[in-house]
């Protein structure tokens, strides 16, 4: 998913895809999981923090990764690996501090949107809510990690290598060092 390739998505867009088109895809009528993983990939314009949609609105990308763990807490018995991959730009050339300025973010979506603080909380008997979760991002250039991680993720299964996912990420950091 998405069933549509689109290069531009707005804020709403995003939000809407990642509350209500993953966890209806992920889960069956049963509410069970059907898949043993979960992949997202992010492309686009971002920073260590944010990411900017079409529409020149902020997303924060712990709100992108926790949303799903929070409103769909079975998800997080599965792994789930996010990647973003962003060009450096504009908005990677402001520093941390200019994203709390309310009126260039007031269009952010941040980790306590949407998300009581209840739902934040986790005890002993619930897995965090970053439980399983590896988050890989690259900041380049030009957008690349995408593309090398699935190209060497379907070379290390169709040839069979067993390579570790750590293994498969140093080889796309040199790939990227050394272009």
């Amino acid at each position: 998913i998405p069933k549509n390739f689109e290069l531009n998505w707005t804020q709403n867009e995003i939000v809407t895809f990642l509350e209500n088109d993953i966890g209806e895809e992920i889960f069956d009528e049963n509410d069970e999981l059907k898949y043993d993983a979960l992949i997202l990939f992010i492309s686009g314009q971002g920073n260590k923090r944010y990411i900017m949609t079409s529409d020149y609105k902020y997303i924060e990308k712990a709100w992108i990764h926790r949303v799903l763990s929070i409103k769909y807490p079975k998800i997080r018995n599965i792994p789930r690996i996010c990647l973003f991959d962003e060009f450096e730009g504009d908005l990677e050339a402001q520093s941390d501090t200019d994203y709390d300025n309310e009126e260039d973010m007031g269009n952010s979506i941040t980790l306590n949107d949407n998300i009581s603080d209840k739902e934040q909380q986790w005890t002993t008997s619930t897995k965090n809510p970053d439980y399983k979760l590896v988050e890989i991002h690259s900041i380049n250039k030009q957008l690349y990690l995408i593309q090398s991680f699935t190209q060497k993720m379907m070379e290390n299964i169709l040839n069979k290598y067993d390579k570790t996912l750590v293994e498969i990420c140093d080889e796309i950091q040199n790939d990227l060092h050394n272009d």
